[in-house]
């Protein structure tokens, strides 16, 4: 997940299975471009997921 913030591409995909873990680590990457004023979005498709997205400050619901 390091590479993740730094790496500089447009667009990045997480995926992975209903618990696997991509959450957390979405966090430190959404810290990671508040600290560096990088744009950043976040979505999923599970309804679950996009409200945490959206609640973490990820994006809209």
């Amino acid at each position: 997940m390091d590479r993740l913030p730094t790496a500089g591409h447009g667009v990045d995909a997480v995926i992975g299975d209903a618990g696997a873990g991509k959450s957390t680590p979405m966090d430190a990457c959404r810290i990671a471009g508040d600290a560096t004023g990088t744009t950043y979005a976040g979505a999923s498709s599970a309804p679950p997921s996009a409200r945490a997205c959206s609640d973490r400050g990820g994006g809209p619901r």
